[in-house]
């Protein structure tokens, strides 16, 4: 069974399975410095409890509600981030809803699941319509938001990597 769920203390075994998977693929998501403990992860969690609620977001930033997508009470099968205001930067890129697919986990369908579950959620919370960005080059990416209804907008160039990006709208 897939459930999308709020980031929680509790978690913090499956969290620390998923920060090592990226590590062992070459990314860099979720790691530390000092790697993880408890008392690192519950901070992590309050910062994204405050981070929902708006609460000491750093200048220029949006909301965001951050769901991770837990397989069988087992594991962090995706993570994903929903936000309701979108800011200039988020109009362009990045959009109302991101998410990703731990590296050993991408090719299963996951991520499928974790955009429907979460336009799902972004539409009990009052969004209409949600924007959906990814890398062009990203066809994985493109083709999980075209099945979740995504209607392609635009093209764009990122300002981050330069690269060209595609910007959808899905109505939930």
């Amino acid at each position: 069974m897939l459930t999308l769920r709020a980031p929680t203390v509790e978690l913090f075994p499956l969290f620390v399975e998923m920060s090592a998977d990226y590590a062992r693929h070459g990314e860099s998501r979720y790691q530390r410095e000092n790697g993880w403990d408890l008392a690192s992860f519950a901070d992590y969690v309050r910062h994204l409890v405050n981070n929902s609620r708006g609460i000491d977001l750093e200048p220029g930033r949006s909301a965001e509600t951050t769901y991770w997508l837990i397989e069988d009470d087992q594991c962090i099968v995706g993570t994903a981030r929903i936000r309701k205001v979108l800011n200039p930067d988020l109009f362009q890129e990045g959009g109302n809803i991101g998410y990703g697919v731990p590296p050993s986990q991408r090719r299963k369908g996951f991520g499928t699941e974790l955009l429907r579950q979460t336009v799902e959620k972004a539409r009990e919370l009052g969004l209409t319509r949600v924007l959906v960005t990814c890398d062009k080059a990203n066809e994985p990416s493109r083709k999980i938001i075209e099945r979740n209804g995504g209607i392609l907008d635009s093209e764009g160039i990122s300002e981050e990597s330069g690269e060209p990006i595609l910007r959808f709208w899905i109505r939930p």
